[in-house]
């Protein structure tokens, strides 16, 4: 079990965004935890004012809403009581034994996990105190409920300890299913708040997890001109639908100044972060016959993405919340080099440069390269990055015309001649 813990000052968020999983089918509410009423009978201002008259106690904690997730292995088998069991007894065992709270399952990821939506303001205006809590009572608590109910404990392995890190497939952004407006902005709240990135191509490969990209116009647009930002949903095979969204309706106001504004900070915040991404890539090409696509999944069950750019490799750090290109991560990191580093993509890169340097490109060499590089690009990009996959095969300075220079020196001057003597 995983629990992760967060504090806000925005109880009516925190309240909203679980009860909008609820309308869409993605979460239903279990329990109302010391509520007057039952949860099914309850409006959403009932549910919002039990725990708001609480918070109007103590004006001076700033953030007094609790929003704690509980996250199982798949394998946990468990029922809708045993959830509410479990739940009730974790908050108990953190202190917050008596609190009002509101429970809800989600069903938008791949494992079981529950949301729990609570203050930490007693009835008597003192606040519970937070320091230490997720580190000390939670682990504590976790470890506790973890025997009593025969659950996968969270040590057990490494790709259980990243449960939840990543966006699952079921949390990407599917235009007509939500409000568009309200959904990148929950998006964009949680990207910004929790990622180190440092241009708008790495926001862009970051966002692209959730369907979502940025648009700041073409060159001599309006919006180009005057720095505007839209924001806009993507499609299963990337192609923008629906109609834009302005970076300055959204709640958050994530503008390109506000973005721009991030840049320096994340900048010097991520660059110390960068080792374990290199230590994993290392480790995945040490055997040399890796595919881009077998690179991609050997990182993903280390808690990295792995975004193709026509510009760039992009690495998304998902344990320590950074984005990388892989010239911030070093030469040794490039596309060229990661294929030059894998014996079995090296070949097949010579054979298909050598088709293309005779001029007759044999689509089966690149077969599987494509293949890979496909699974690993957002499904736009590739008719973009095929010019430029060629380009690079045929400015490879391993791939020399067969003509000597001598000989075409030599027919340069014949030509010449004949051009003196026919004037």
């Amino acid at each position: 079990m995983v629990a992760v813990i967060r504090l806000s000052k925005n109880l009516r968020y925190c309240l909203y965004y679980n009860e909008q999983k609820v309308k869409t089918g993605q979460a239903c509410l279990l329990e109302a935890g010391y509520y007057p009423i039952d949860a099914g009978e309850m409006t959403f201002r009932q549910k919002l004012a039990r725990l708001q008259k609480l918070t109007d106690l103590n004006q001076a904690t700033k953030l007094n809403s609790v929003h704690i997730s509980l996250n199982f292995d798949p394998s946990d088998k468990l029922s809708r009581r045993q959830l509410v069991e479990i739940s009730e007894l974790y908050l108990e065992k953190i202190g917050f034994g008596g609190q009002p709270y509101l429970l809800y399952q989600h069903f938008d990821a791949g494992h079981p996990h529950v949301h729990l939506v609570t203050t930490q303001i007693r009835p008597g205006g003192k606040a519970i105190p937070m320091h230490g809590l997720p580190q000390i009572q939670s682990q504590k608590a976790r470890r506790e409920i973890e025997l009593l109910y025969g659950l996968v404990q969270a040590e057990d392995s490494e790709r259980r300890k990243l449960l939840r890190l990543a966006p699952a497939r079921s949390e990407r952004l599917v235009y007509g299913r939500m409000e568009t407006a309200k959904a990148i902005d929950g998006v964009l709240r949680h990207v910004l708040k929790n990622y180190k990135f440092s241009s708008l191509m790495e926001l862009n490969a970051l966002l692209g997890l959730y369907n979502l990209t940025t648009d700041i116009g073409s060159v001599r647009s309006r919006l180009r001109r005057y720095d505007g930002l839209f924001y806009r949903v993507l499609d299963s095979r990337g192609i923008r639908v629906g109609r834009p969204v302005k970076a300055s309706d959204l709640l958050s106001k994530p503008t390109l100044k506000v973005i721009r504004g991030m840049f320096p900070g994340n900048q010097a915040a991520k660059m110390p972060l960068g080792g374990r991404v290199r230590n994993a890539i290392d480790l995945a090409l040490l055997p040399g016959d890796v595919s881009l696509r077998g690179l991609r999944d050997v990182l993903q069950n280390k808690g990295i993405d792995l975004a193709l750019r026509p510009e760039a490799l992009i690495y998304i750090d998902h344990v320590q919340k950074a984005v990388f290109t892989d010239s911030e991560l070093g030469a040794h990191y490039s596309l060229e080099a990661v294929l030059g580093r894998s014996t079995n993509l090296l070949l097949h890169r010579q054979k298909a440069g050598s088709a293309v340097a005779h001029g007759s490109l044999n689509t089966s060499a690149y077969e599987e390269q494509l293949n890979g590089r496909a699974s690993l690009a957002e499904p736009g990009d590739l008719k973009i990055f095929l010019p430029a996959m060629l380009t690079g095969v045929l400015l490879d300075p391993g791939y020399q015309p067969e003509v000597p220079d001598w000989q075409l020196r030599r027919r340069r001057k014949k030509k010449k001649k004949q051009a003196i003597a026919s004037k």
